[in-house]
């Protein structure tokens, strides 16, 4: 049960926190092919498409209602959006590529329900996230020595926040800002 909440904790912490992440093998792009299939990290899946970049520029994501009224159809790509098949998540490019690119995908990666282990960064830095989200979930089983709906309900409110804490971390990094305030003129 304890191996199964820490599996189940790690998972949804990634998830919400988008704080493991992962660059992927290059794809390399085909003239007149617009999805591509991501492969995973080993032992990860992926929770979501962070940053898609084609020869050094950034491509905006989209939803999929909007690539109906983008223009052109083909050339470099600009836009794209993921969905899923089964298992897998496919990238979709717009427009469609007219010539061979390469491109650098950034994943959010989360634990596999079959992983064994974990990814460092998850232990090294969110170990204490993951455990609160664990000990929450082990003390709301009901009917057991350890239950305890008092500590289910802090533990599980300790690892919402951690990984509230941890996704500014991923999004920013771990730099010192500014602690200045500098007022604005009015009009």
């Amino acid at each position: 049960m304890a191996q199964q909440a820490l599996l189940d904790a790690a998972i949804v912490f990634c998830e919400d926190s988008q704080a493991v992440r992962s660059s992927l093998d290059t794809v390399y792009l085909v003239a007149g092919v617009a999805q591509y299939e991501l492969d995973p990290p080993t032992a990860q899946a992926i929770a979501t498409v962070l940053d898609v970049v084609i020869d050094g520029e950034r491509l905006r994501s989209v939803y999929f209602d909007e690539v109906a009224s983008l223009k052109p159809q083909k050339g470099k790509p600009t836009s794209y959006y993921t969905s899923r098949d089964g298992g897998a998540v496919v990238l979709h490019l717009y427009p469609t590529p007219d010539q061979r690119y390469t491109a650098a995908v950034t994943v959010a990666a989360r634990p596999t329900r079959s992983a064994t282990v974990f990814d460092d960064d998850l232990v090294d830095f969110w170990a204490d996230a993951v455990l609160s989200g664990a000990i929450g979930r082990l003390c709301a089983i009901p009917g057991q020595p350890f239950t305890s709906v008092e500590l289910a309900v802090a533990a599980g409110s300790a690892a919402v926040s951690k990984s509230r804490d941890a996704r500014r971390t991923a999004s920013s990094g771990q730099i010192r800002g500014s602690m200045a305030v500098k007022g604005r003129p009015f009009a």
